[in-house]
């Protein structure tokens, strides 16, 4: 071991008291019953660590290997698919999404025309909610699309933040549309294939991990209580539903 590794663990070594009461108090500020980190430093993992259940009423503890369901998240991956993209100028921010998916509506015939990536990731689209069309997840990602062209607006394009996970959708559909890949495939070979991190993106997948986390939700009165899964396929607005920590270099 070089005196520069030596060094570094020594370092990392003398924050874990530090982090282990960091994570007790914020797990318990916020009813989170497991939590799991991964430093990584220079390319290399040097330190995973995990506390609390993944399970709580089968006491089952978390591990540095405990698959979780992310949520929302899950929107940095679809914004730093398309920010490669970006990069590799093949997409630009400011270009209409027709340009890109011309059988694109809207119910507004100008926010039409005018619609850009930047306006679907900044929830700027002028849509509402509307969450009605996919927490169903009985409709292909082409299929919501469609039905963007029949759902009023709240407001004007770029007049007020309104959050929109149908705008994720559309923005996996514009990486499908310039990558040639499926939303999965680029998410995995451009981004956590390359960082060592395992990901599913269904109910199922995360049902069959030996490992995977319960979800639980803070309800009224502060109670946490065990969650029921929203219907989670491939079919709802893309990002990968669970990622996992990297594992470590010695596997």
């Amino acid at each position: 071991m070089s005196s520069r590794s030596a060094q570094r663990d020594t370092s990392i070594t003398t924050l874990i008291p530090g982090l282990d009461a960091l994570a007790a108090e914020a797990m318990a500020e916020w009813q989170v019953p497991a939590v799991t980190l991964a430093v990584v430093q220079d390319g290399e993992t040097v330190l995973l660590r995990a506390w609390g259940q993944r399970d709580v009423e089968a006491g089952l503890p978390a591990t540095p290997e405990t698959q979780f369901l992310i949520c929302s998240i899950t929107k940095t991956f679809t914004a730093t698919a398309l920010a490669l993209l970006v990069d590799e100028g093949r997409l630009d921010w400011t270009k209409p999404v027709r340009d890109v998916i011309p059988e694109f509506r809207l119910h507004d015939a100008i926010a039409t025309e005018r619609v850009t990536v930047r306006d679907l990731l900044s929830h700027h689209s002028g849509l509402p909610r509307h969450d009605w069309i996919w927490i169903p997840a009985d409709l292909s990602r082409g299929e919501m699309m469609t039905a963007l062209r029949h759902l009023e607006p709240a407001r004007d394009i770029r007049t007020e933040f309104q959050y929109n996970n149908l705008a994720y959708n559309l923005a996996g559909l514009v990486v499908e549309r310039i990558s040639g890949h499926s939303y999965e495939d680029f998410i995995r070979t451009r981004l956590t294939d390359k960082l060592r991190m395992p990901v599913g993106f269904s109910a199922e997948e995360h049902a069959a991990a030996t490992d995977a986390a319960v979800p639980y939700l803070v309800e009224r009165g502060d109670v946490r209580s065990r969650s029921k899964f929203f219907p989670i396929t491939p079919r709802r607005a893309p990002a990968p539903s669970s990622p996992r920590l990297p594992p470590s270099p010695t596997g």
